[in-house]
C-alpha cells in the first residue's frame, strides 16, 4: 500500500486476486483484530467542507497566491487538519 502511495509502484501492476487479499486482510485487521467499526454519523457535510477548502487552496495554488495558501494551511491546521500535496493530487487528512 505504501509503496503504491509513494508511486514505486503502479496500482495497474497489481493483479485482482492480490487486490482483494489486501483488502481482506485489511477489513480483518480493522474489524477482527481492532474493533474497529465505521461510524453511521452524518460526516457528509465535513467532507463537503473540506472539498470546497481544496478546491479555494488549489486554486489560490494555481494563481500563485501563495498567502491566501498560508492563510488556508494555517486555518484548517487551527481545527487539527492538514493539506498533503503529493504528485497525484492534494488531499487532507487529520493532524498525527
Amino acid at each position: 500500500i505504501n509503496s503504491i502511495r509513494t508511486e514505486q509502484i503502479t496500482l495497474e501492476t497489481i493483479d485482482e486476486k492480490t487486490i482483494n487479499a489486501l483488502k481482506n486482510n485489511f477489513i480483518s485487521f480493522t474489524k477482527d483484530i481492532l474493533g474497529l467499526i465505521e461510524e453511521k454519523g452524518n460526516c457528509t457535510a465535513f467532507e463537503d467542507l473540506m472539498d470546497t477548502i481544496l478546491i479555494s487552496y488549489k486554486d489560490a495554488k494555481e494563481r500563485k497566491d501563495y498567502e491566501m495558501v498560508d492563510s488556508i494551511r494555517t486555518g484548517i491546521k487551527k481545527q487539527g487538519v492538514v493539506i498533503k500535496d503529493s504528485k497525484i493530487g492534494i488531499d487532507w487528512d487529520y493532524e498525527d
